[in-house]
């Protein structure tokens, strides 16, 4: 069954220790996180597969899913449960055609509203915007605002991400404004408490859909 996109989504920082990787998003997956991206711009491809099979069957044997970062071929290899692209990778019509129909396809579409309508005409299974905030992962990251995820959710059915410098102080907010799901990297994996950081974030995340909806 495929999964929902929504909650937190917690996307993995360039760690080259594949041990070190298991246990930061072991943390994570005890703190309640159950939705994962693998993206580590820094290794090489042999790397990359060793470190998606072991963070996948983790995090199957949690009940959650992974997301693998632009790379079919990983996807293909390790057999994960999704794929995203961005607007620089595999085009998202090739991507869905490539993949079953139990995948769970995400496309980036920045600040870009009408991109996330041809996102879902495409095929996709969720839009993501950002970057939100200031980030370090993304330096020269296209702007997004609450605004764009309001307009998004008034004009697009599909899950809605936020992405980009979120954490548990800003987290409520892009929640309310229309998110379906936040996509934190440092906010959680930069933590000295990961566990406890996810925790937190979970909740947060929690409380503030319920308010949204009173």
């Amino acid at each position: 069954m495929k999964t929902v996109v929504s909650g937190i989504y917690a996307i993995t920082p360039d760690v080259g220790d594949t041990d070190e990787l298991i246990n930061i998003v072991g943390h994570a997956l005890r703190g309640g996180v159950k939705l994962f991206q693998y993206r580590n711009k820094s290794a090489d491809k042999k790397l990359k597969v060793e470190q998606a099979e072991q963070l996948l069957k983790l995090i199957r044997g949690h009940s959650g899913a992974l997301i693998i970062n632009d790379d079919l071929s990983i996807l293909e290899t390790v057999d994960a449960d999704g794929l995203h692209v961005g607007g620089d990778d595999i085009g998202v019509e090739i991507a869905r055609k490539a993949l079953t129909k139990e995948k769970i396809l995400g496309v980036s579409c920045y600040s870009d509203v009408e991109r996330a309508a041809w996102g879902e005409r495409a095929g996709a299974d969720y839009v993501a915007f950002g970057s939100m905030y200031k980030t370090t992962s993304k330096v020269h990251a296209d702007n997004a605002s609450l605004d764009t995820l309001r307009r998004a959710r008034a004009f697009c059915s599909l899950p809605v991400v936020a992405i980009g410098g979120i954490n548990r102080g800003n987290l409520k907010e892009v929640v309310l404004a229309g998110a379906d799901s936040a996509a934190i990297i440092q906010g959680i994996f930069g933590a000295s408490d990961i566990f406890r950081e996810a925790q937190l974030c979970r909740k947060i995340f929690v409380n503030a859909l319920q308010a949204k909806r009173i």
